[in-house]
Protein backbone atom coordinates (compact mmCIF):
# COMPACT_ATOMS: atom_id res chain seq x y z
CA UNK A 1 0.00 0.00 0.00
CA UNK A 2 1.25 3.53 -0.77
CA UNK A 3 1.89 5.50 2.42
CA UNK A 4 1.43 9.29 2.16
CA UNK A 5 4.44 11.51 2.88
CA UNK A 6 4.63 13.31 6.20
CA UNK A 7 3.67 10.25 8.25
CA UNK A 8 5.62 9.18 11.29
CA UNK A 9 5.44 7.38 14.66
CA UNK A 10 5.29 3.77 13.46
CA UNK A 11 3.28 1.43 15.67
CA UNK A 12 1.32 -1.78 15.39
CA UNK A 13 -2.41 -1.18 15.20
CA UNK A 14 -5.48 -3.42 15.18
CA UNK A 15 -6.64 -5.45 12.20
CA UNK A 16 -10.11 -6.18 10.85
CA UNK A 17 -9.03 -9.34 8.99
CA UNK A 18 -7.28 -12.42 10.37
CA UNK A 19 -5.92 -15.29 8.29
CA UNK A 20 -2.86 -17.53 7.79
CA UNK A 21 -2.30 -17.68 11.55
CA UNK A 22 -1.92 -21.46 11.94
CA UNK A 23 0.33 -22.56 9.10
CA UNK A 24 1.68 -26.00 9.89
CA UNK A 25 -1.40 -27.22 11.75
CA UNK A 26 -3.81 -27.73 8.86
CA UNK A 27 -2.87 -31.38 8.36
CA UNK A 28 -3.28 -32.06 12.08
CA UNK A 29 -6.70 -30.41 12.12
CA UNK A 30 -7.71 -32.58 9.18
CA UNK A 31 -6.91 -35.77 11.10
CA UNK A 32 -8.76 -34.83 14.32
CA UNK A 33 -11.92 -33.25 12.91
CA UNK A 34 -14.46 -33.43 10.09
CA UNK A 35 -14.85 -31.04 7.17
CA UNK A 36 -18.03 -28.99 6.93
CA UNK A 37 -19.08 -26.50 4.25
CA UNK A 38 -21.07 -23.31 4.62
CA UNK A 39 -22.92 -20.93 2.34
CA UNK A 40 -22.95 -17.14 2.88
CA UNK A 41 -25.04 -16.35 5.96
CA UNK A 42 -24.73 -19.82 7.50
CA UNK A 43 -23.82 -19.84 11.15
CA UNK A 44 -20.70 -21.81 12.01
CA UNK A 45 -21.76 -22.39 15.61
CA UNK A 46 -24.67 -24.76 15.05
CA UNK A 47 -26.74 -25.65 18.11
CA UNK A 48 -27.09 -29.35 17.40
CA UNK A 49 -26.76 -30.47 21.04
CA UNK A 50 -24.04 -32.92 20.09
CA UNK A 51 -21.25 -31.60 22.25
CA UNK A 52 -18.39 -29.20 22.44
CA UNK A 53 -16.54 -28.24 19.25
CA UNK A 54 -13.73 -26.02 18.04
CA UNK A 55 -13.50 -24.69 14.48
CA UNK A 56 -10.66 -24.17 12.01
CA UNK A 57 -11.42 -22.23 8.82
CA UNK A 58 -9.81 -23.94 5.83
CA UNK A 59 -10.95 -21.56 3.09
CA UNK A 60 -13.41 -18.78 2.44
CA UNK A 61 -14.28 -15.83 4.67
CA UNK A 62 -16.25 -15.71 7.92
CA UNK A 63 -17.35 -12.76 10.04
CA UNK A 64 -17.52 -12.32 13.80
CA UNK A 65 -20.80 -10.60 14.68
CA UNK A 66 -22.60 -9.18 17.68
CA UNK A 67 -26.30 -8.48 18.01
CA UNK A 68 -27.43 -5.72 20.35
CA UNK A 69 -30.54 -5.47 22.49
CA UNK A 70 -32.22 -3.63 19.60
CA UNK A 71 -31.71 -6.67 17.38
CA UNK A 72 -29.27 -4.93 15.03
CA UNK A 73 -26.24 -6.89 13.91
CA UNK A 74 -22.77 -5.39 13.97
CA UNK A 75 -19.64 -6.85 12.38
CA UNK A 76 -16.53 -6.99 14.56
CA UNK A 77 -14.02 -8.46 12.09
CA UNK A 78 -13.40 -11.05 9.39
CA UNK A 79 -11.52 -14.36 9.28
CA UNK A 80 -9.87 -15.96 6.27
CA UNK A 81 -8.34 -19.34 5.52
CA UNK A 82 -5.88 -21.03 7.87
CA UNK A 83 -7.43 -19.45 10.95
CA UNK A 84 -8.51 -21.10 14.18
CA UNK A 85 -11.79 -19.44 15.16
CA UNK A 86 -11.97 -17.87 18.64
CA UNK A 87 -15.45 -19.17 19.50
CA UNK A 88 -16.66 -22.69 20.09
CA UNK A 89 -20.00 -24.46 20.35
CA UNK A 90 -20.16 -25.09 24.10
CA UNK A 91 -23.06 -26.81 25.86
CA UNK A 92 -22.46 -24.84 29.05
CA UNK A 93 -23.04 -21.59 27.15
CA UNK A 94 -25.89 -22.82 24.97
CA UNK A 95 -28.43 -20.50 26.60
CA UNK A 96 -26.11 -17.53 26.13
CA UNK A 97 -25.37 -18.42 22.52
CA UNK A 98 -29.05 -18.98 21.76
CA UNK A 99 -29.60 -15.29 22.47
CA UNK A 100 -27.44 -14.68 19.39
CA UNK A 101 -25.46 -11.99 21.14
CA UNK A 102 -22.17 -13.08 19.57
CA UNK A 103 -21.53 -15.58 16.78
CA UNK A 104 -19.57 -16.34 13.63
CA UNK A 105 -21.24 -16.56 10.22
CA UNK A 106 -19.95 -17.42 6.78
CA UNK A 107 -19.39 -14.29 4.69
CA UNK A 108 -18.63 -16.28 1.54
CA UNK A 109 -18.67 -19.92 0.56
CA UNK A 110 -16.48 -21.46 3.24
CA UNK A 111 -14.98 -24.76 4.34
CA UNK A 112 -14.10 -25.46 7.96
CA UNK A 113 -12.99 -28.35 10.14
CA UNK A 114 -15.19 -29.09 13.16
CA UNK A 115 -13.10 -30.56 15.98
CA UNK A 116 -14.42 -32.29 19.14
CA UNK A 117 -13.05 -30.87 22.38
CA UNK A 118 -11.40 -34.14 23.41
CA UNK A 119 -9.38 -34.15 20.18
CA UNK A 120 -7.99 -30.67 20.90
CA UNK A 121 -6.36 -31.43 24.26
CA UNK A 122 -2.88 -32.23 22.97
CA UNK A 123 -2.85 -29.17 20.70
CA UNK A 124 -3.91 -26.82 23.49
CA UNK A 125 -1.00 -28.19 25.52
CA UNK A 126 1.42 -27.40 22.67
CA UNK A 127 3.28 -24.18 23.57
CA UNK A 128 3.59 -22.92 20.00
CA UNK A 129 -0.09 -23.50 19.24
CA UNK A 130 -1.17 -21.91 22.53
CA UNK A 131 1.00 -18.89 21.73
CA UNK A 132 -0.72 -18.48 18.37
CA UNK A 133 -4.15 -18.69 20.03
CA UNK A 134 -3.04 -16.11 22.60
CA UNK A 135 -1.77 -13.75 19.89
CA UNK A 136 -5.04 -14.00 17.96
CA UNK A 137 -7.07 -13.38 21.12
CA UNK A 138 -4.87 -10.41 22.01
CA UNK A 139 -5.32 -8.87 18.57
CA UNK A 140 -9.08 -9.25 18.91
CA UNK A 141 -9.03 -7.52 22.30
CA UNK A 142 -6.96 -4.68 20.82
CA UNK A 143 -9.47 -4.33 17.99
CA UNK A 144 -12.39 -4.20 20.43
CA UNK A 145 -10.60 -1.55 22.50
CA UNK A 146 -9.85 0.46 19.38
CA UNK A 147 -13.48 0.33 18.24
CA UNK A 148 -14.71 1.34 21.69
CA UNK A 149 -12.29 4.28 21.97
CA UNK A 150 -12.89 5.36 18.38
CA UNK A 151 -16.68 5.32 18.72
CA UNK A 152 -16.55 7.48 21.85
CA UNK A 153 -13.86 9.98 20.83
CA UNK A 154 -13.86 10.27 17.05
CA UNK A 155 -16.43 11.99 14.84
CA UNK A 156 -18.51 9.68 12.67
CA UNK A 157 -17.19 11.30 9.49
CA UNK A 158 -13.58 10.61 10.47
CA UNK A 159 -14.37 7.06 11.62
CA UNK A 160 -15.91 6.34 8.22
CA UNK A 161 -12.84 7.77 6.48
CA UNK A 162 -10.58 5.65 8.72
CA UNK A 163 -12.41 2.49 7.77
CA UNK A 164 -12.61 3.35 4.07
CA UNK A 165 -8.80 3.62 4.08
CA UNK A 166 -8.48 0.18 5.66
CA UNK A 167 -11.21 -1.27 3.44
CA UNK A 168 -9.69 -0.07 0.17
CA UNK A 169 -6.06 -0.83 1.03
CA UNK A 170 -6.49 -4.05 3.00
CA UNK A 171 -9.88 -5.77 3.20
CA UNK A 172 -10.81 -5.26 -0.44
CA UNK A 173 -7.49 -6.75 -1.55
CA UNK A 174 -8.40 -9.92 0.41
CA UNK A 175 -11.59 -10.39 -1.62
CA UNK A 176 -13.92 -8.75 0.91
CA UNK A 177 -16.53 -6.64 -0.87
CA UNK A 178 -18.91 -4.72 1.39
CA UNK A 179 -22.17 -2.89 0.77
CA UNK A 180 -22.83 0.47 2.41
CA UNK A 181 -24.99 -1.33 5.00
CA UNK A 182 -22.15 -3.72 5.85
CA UNK A 183 -19.66 -0.86 6.11
CA UNK A 184 -22.05 0.76 8.57
CA UNK A 185 -22.24 -2.52 10.53
CA UNK A 186 -18.46 -2.59 10.92
CA UNK A 187 -18.12 1.06 11.90
CA UNK A 188 -21.14 1.14 14.20
CA UNK A 189 -23.14 3.80 12.39
CA UNK A 190 -26.04 3.99 9.94
CA UNK A 191 -26.20 3.33 6.22
CA UNK A 192 -27.41 6.92 5.80
CA UNK A 193 -24.25 8.31 7.43
CA UNK A 194 -22.06 6.13 5.21
CA UNK A 195 -23.98 7.22 2.09
CA UNK A 196 -23.69 10.90 3.04
CA UNK A 197 -19.96 10.60 3.68
CA UNK A 198 -19.31 8.75 0.43
CA UNK A 199 -21.30 11.37 -1.47
CA UNK A 200 -19.21 14.15 0.09
CA UNK A 201 -15.96 12.30 -0.65
CA UNK A 202 -17.02 11.63 -4.24
CA UNK A 203 -18.27 15.18 -4.89
CA UNK A 204 -15.02 16.65 -3.55
CA UNK A 205 -12.71 14.37 -5.49
CA UNK A 206 -11.47 12.17 -2.65
CA UNK A 207 -12.89 8.90 -4.03
CA UNK A 208 -14.66 7.39 -6.99
CA UNK A 209 -17.48 4.92 -6.40
CA UNK A 210 -19.36 2.25 -8.31
CA UNK A 211 -21.61 -0.63 -7.37
CA UNK A 212 -20.05 -1.80 -4.07
CA UNK A 213 -16.76 -0.29 -5.27
CA UNK A 214 -14.69 2.49 -3.71
CA UNK A 215 -11.36 3.81 -5.01
CA UNK A 216 -9.26 6.51 -3.34
CA UNK A 217 -8.12 9.05 -5.93
CA UNK A 218 -5.32 10.67 -3.90
CA UNK A 219 -3.90 8.99 -0.78
CA UNK A 220 -2.31 12.15 0.61
CA UNK A 221 -5.47 14.18 0.17
CA UNK A 222 -7.74 11.46 1.53
CA UNK A 223 -5.53 10.77 4.51
CA UNK A 224 -5.94 14.34 5.76
CA UNK A 225 -9.51 13.36 6.65
CA UNK A 226 -8.55 10.34 8.77
CA UNK A 227 -8.28 10.23 12.55
CA UNK A 228 -4.79 11.25 13.67
CA UNK A 229 -4.26 9.09 16.75
CA UNK A 230 -5.55 5.55 16.27
CA UNK A 231 -5.99 4.44 12.69
CA UNK A 232 -6.32 0.65 12.24
CA UNK A 233 -4.18 -0.87 9.49
CA UNK A 234 -2.66 -4.22 8.66
CA UNK A 235 0.47 -5.23 10.58
CA UNK A 236 2.62 -4.62 7.51
CA UNK A 237 1.50 -1.00 7.32
CA UNK A 238 2.53 1.89 9.52
CA UNK A 239 0.53 4.17 11.73
CA UNK A 240 0.08 7.57 10.17
CA UNK A 241 0.08 11.00 11.72
CA UNK A 242 0.03 14.46 10.18
CA UNK A 243 1.40 17.49 12.00
CA UNK A 244 -1.30 19.65 10.48
CA UNK A 245 -4.37 18.69 8.50
CA UNK A 246 -7.77 20.15 7.72
CA UNK A 247 -10.74 19.21 9.86
CA UNK A 248 -14.15 18.51 8.35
Amino acid sequence: MDIPEGIKNNQQLPQFYFSDRFTGYREIFGTIGVKVTYSPGDRLLMHDNTGDYYYYLVSGIAKLCMKGANGKESIICFFGGDCYLPLRDHNEFRHWLSSESIYIKAFSEAEAIKIPKENMTFLLEDKNFSRKVYELSSDLVILLLYKNISSSSTKTFNRICDFIWVYVNDLNTKGIVLTQSQIAQVIGTTKLEVARTLRYLRDNGYVTTGRNKIAITDNEKFFSLCDMNILPLSKKASAKRFDERPRQ
